[in-house]
């Protein structure tokens, strides 16, 4: 029955369709069987009799057909609101609000996405908030590899506030890389200005000064903060990068024309950690330059001063973590010459938030005379 018009119809809808049509057919041949009952054997009744027989077979196969589809499309929606189900536990947490009833289930303190970041909250919030942000795009790419189908509108709501939400803090730390990078720039041009005033006076035989290293220190902690969270293929960072080599250079280049000026900075610590510092610098100069005797060591900054950096751990997770260090000159002799040191000392932060061990690394190297170095 229906011929090539069955295509348009669900299972449902066909069993409806020929229940219809058969119900009219049945109807004629029982009235005409009722009303010329001495022609049922008439060839042409039985053969529309069969017609019908085989009408109703048919019938009966399509209701059983449409049960079997009736019960396989329950139990795929059942998977369905199963898994958008399990989704939204995962999900939800990150954006659900308080001010939302049926967000109650949802609501974690933990998972919450606080999108904004800025130099007014602790690193150990940012790093926090860092870690959740993190946690959630890892999820939310999950879940559109798993590719979920028909999910309820709570759910598709929840995918766009979480996209937004790391779009959102992106751009935050964005703004704090725009932000550190602004202040090296400053610094920069401050610096390359300095050369330009001194330089000439130098080749002329006449009084100048040199570019402190304690300032090019700071101009490389604000590169390197900076660096935290722009792209690495940012322009700004890049040419922040590539000035302050050549101001490096300049700077070298001018401590070299008047080594007798050389000073060491003096010492300004008095934290708890003095004598664990002193043993982290010297170390380093040993590694750096061995066979050296020790002069002077001054801590030359006055408080540790801490900076933020992304850092893979062991199990493949990028977490951003807070860096304290100071800088330490030391006086060493090295043959017949001079050397004066400029060491960072540094510890990273613990899982826990406690401080790991300390560490130091040379970063800068100065000829000095050895009766300045007491001066």
């Amino acid at each position: 029955m229906l011929g090539a018009q069955r295509e348009k119809y669900t299972p449902e809808s066909l069993v409806r369709r020929v229940k219809e049509q058969l119900q009219t057919v049945e109807q004629n041949i029982g009235k005409l069987l009722d009303e010329y009952g001495e022609f049922k054997d008439h060839p042409e009744v039985v053969a529309r009799i069969r017609k019908m027989e085989a009408a109703q077979q048919e019938l009966a196969t399509l209701e059983k057909t449409a049960e079997e589809s009736a019960a396989a499309e329950a139990e795929a929606k059942a998977g369905r609101e199963a898994e958008s189900g399990e989704w939204l536990r995962k999900l939800r947490p990150y954006v659900a609000s308080k001010s939302r009833m049926d967000d109650a289930p949802y609501l974690d303190p933990e998972k919450e996405m606080l999108s904004y970041a800025g130099f007014d909250i602790t690193p150990e919030e940012l790093a926090k908030r860092h870690g959740i942000h993190e946690e959630a795009a890892a999820l939310l790419e999950e879940y559109r590899s798993a590719g979920v189908k028909e999910p309820p509108d709570l759910l598709t709501e929840t995918e766009k506030e979480i996209e937004s939400r790391l779009g959102q803090f992106s751009s935050a730390l964005r703004n704090l890389g725009n932000s550190a990078l602004g202040d090296a720039r400053t610094q920069l041009d401050w610096g390359k200005k300095f050369i330009e005033e001194n330089v000439p006076k130098a080749q002329k035989g006449e009084d100048f000064n040199l570019l402190g290293r304690d300032v090019l220190a700071r101009i490389q902690s604000s590169i390197d903060s900076a660096a935290v969270f722009l792209p690495a293929d940012d322009e700004g960072l890049s040419a922040a990068r590539s000035d302050m080599e050549t101001l490096t250079k300049e700077a070298d280049a001018l401590r070299e024309l008047r080594v007798e000026k050389i000073r060491m900075l003096p010492d300004r610590f008095s934290g708890p950690d003095e004598a664990e510092i002193r043993a982290a610098a010297e170390e380093a100069v040993v590694k750096e330059h061995p066979g050296t005797s020790l002069l002077r060591m001054n801590i030359i900054s006055a408080e540790w001063k801490n900076d933020w950096r992304f850092q893979e751990g062991a199990d493949r997770i990028v977490r951003l973590v807070m860096t304290r260090q100071v800088s330490v000159q030391a006086a060493v002799k090295k043959g017949s010459d001079v050397l004066l040191l400029t060491v960072g000392v540094y510890s990273r932060s613990l899982p826990d938030w406690s401080w790991g061990p300390l560490k130091g690394y040379v970063m800068f190297t100065d000829m000095m005379l050895e009766e300045n170095v007491e001066k």
